[in-house]
């Protein structure tokens, strides 16, 4: 393949994968992420599992991106087997029309999933 066609095909695979997500209509809680707790810190009695990161675009509020993404980062740990989801940072984004955009929001939140003892206990 010469280096045009690699470009392009490298542009088309990253469009898609941001055409996929804004397609994305409904999330929802994988049985037992529930469960999956959502701290604002790190605990004692917690082992690091891995980072996580939950992005989700739609055209809503910021309140539903944020709680889509979330939703993203707690069924993220319960695959890695984590109890735990503690939050590192959140980047949040809109999107208008006076930028070429439909009118949208986006919410990015990275985070680190544990495993703690006593999670039920935490506060």
């Amino acid at each position: 393949m010469n280096k045009l066609a690699i470009t392009a095909l490298a542009a088309l695979t990253a469009f898609a994968g941001c055409a996929s997500m804004e397609e994305v209509e409904e999330i929802k809680l994988d049985p037992g992420a529930e469960k999956v707790r959502i701290l604002m810190s790190e605990q004692k009695n917690c082992k690091f599992i891995s980072e996580l990161t939950g992005y989700y675009v739609a055209k809503e509020q910021y309140e539903e991106t944020d709680e889509k993404a979330r939703t993203l980062l707690k069924n993220q740990a319960l695959a890695k087997k984590a109890n735990a989801v503690v939050i590192v940072s959140i980047e949040r984004h809109t999107r208008n029309e006076k930028e070429g955009y439909d009118n949208s929001a986006s919410t990015k939140i990275f985070g680190n999933a544990y495993n703690c003892w006593n999670v039920d206990n935490i506060r």
